[in-house]
């Protein structure tokens, strides 16, 4: 069994960056710059759609996927802008696609997951420098060429020292995966079966915070140290403390959490 998953991009918009600038009125406010736009020149190609998730960095660098018409290009291009100067366009090519979702550390290190045409193989790709990088997690649905996952699924996070985390479905039960690299072995969590949408996030101390089910009531976990085994976590929020909790939590680079939740009739 597996998961039928669907992340549409935008086409006619535009990457904004939102800047807090002060006022003549000594108020906060944000000023707007535009990043990157459909219909316009990008590197060399014109963009049809550009994917709704873009990834910021301390420096300011704005990694995304920009999406063509024709071409090798049409299944996703992996942006990296430093201030409107291109530092990364790195094509998926003609038999993969790139999902919607990138993000980018302070070392300009980008992951995002790919996955074949044809529906047999997924990848989490962590992108080091001029498009070369290395791969961390594989998804495979061929017999012939097994993996530890059957499907690498959308939405992988990585740490400033490079190391990634993501989600992956096998059979009918998904687990959270980490690795630093593309030849050590996977660190894996217990199993969660339903097929939930997991988005992992990773902090610098190696620490990952998620929401750890499908439903709106599943808890909040924090896993303690994801190195080397995913059996300790310490409980962030759960049914007791929210009526709902969102699935997709934030997390900075020193371990702090940051998730939308409901309370009573109030978001918070």
């Amino acid at each position: 069994m597996m998961r039928n998953k669907l992340f549409p991009s935008l086409a006619g918009a535009a990457i904004v960056l939102m800047i807090m600038a002060s006022s003549v009125m000594a108020q906060s406010a944000y000023r707007l710059e535009v990043i990157a736009r459909t219909g316009e020149q990008l590197g060399g190609a014109v963009p049809a759609a550009l994917a709704p998730s873009a990834s910021i960095n301390d420096a300011g660098k704005v990694a995304f996927v920009a999406r063509n018409t024709t071409g090798t290009q049409a299944n996703g291009r992996i942006m990296l802008l430093n201030n409107g100067v291109i530092e990364e366009d790195c094509a998926v090519g003609a038999l993969a696609s790139a999902s919607d979702a990138v993000q980018v550390n302070n070392n300009d290190q980008i992951i995002f997951r790919m996955y074949s045409n044809d529906g047999l193989f997924s990848d989490v790709v962590r992108l080091d420098d001029n498009c070369s990088g290395l791969i961390l997690g594989r998804g495979s649905m061929s017999s012939q060429f097994p993996q530890p996952f059957d499907v690498v699924l959308p939405n992988p996070a990585v740490n400033n020292t490079g190391r990634g985390v993501f989600s992956g479905d096998v059979g009918s039960n998904t687990r959270v995966g980490s690795r630093a690299d593309g030849t050590g072995s996977y660190n894996v969590s217990p199993f969660l079966r339903g097929f939930p949408n997991l988005f992992p996030m990773i902090a610098d101390n190696d620490t990952t915070v998620v929401r750890w089910g499908a439903s709106a009531t599943s808890p909040l976990l924090r896993f303690i140290d994801t190195t080397s085994t995913f059996n300790t976590a310490n409980f962030i929020a759960d049914s007791t403390n929210f009526n709902a909790i969102g699935e997709q939590p934030g997390m900075s680079d020193d371990g702090n959490v940051v998730v939308k939740a409901k309370l009573g009739d109030m978001n918070v």
